[in-house]
């Protein structure tokens, strides 16, 4: 078992025993919860939501029927055409 929390997070109780007994004396007399082993937490599974979706589909198939439309010069498009003026 390891520590997850405390000045020897991550090690074994083994190794600290080792290492530093009096930590683990301690750790018996202030903080016994963390000689306890625990059981990992299992992962919520992802539930997608059931929404059905009101958004207008696109329609791809306007062009199989239809020709396309008029398709305007830039002059006409944007009004360029000007009477030409005599200077």
């Amino acid at each position: 078992m390891k520590f997850r929390t405390g000045k020897y997070a991550g090690l074994t109780v083994d190794h600290v025993k080792q290492i530093a007994p009096w930590y683990i004396q301690w750790v018996r007399e202030n903080r016994p919860e963390m000689l306890k082993d625990r059981a990992p937490k299992k992962a919520n599974p992802v539930i997608k939501p059931k929404i059905k979706s009101t958004a207008i589909k696109p329609n791809y198939d306007f062009l199989k029927d239809k020709p396309s439309p008029y398709l305007a010069s830039p002059e006409e498009a944007f009004g360029m055409n000007f009477p030409k003026s005599d200077k």
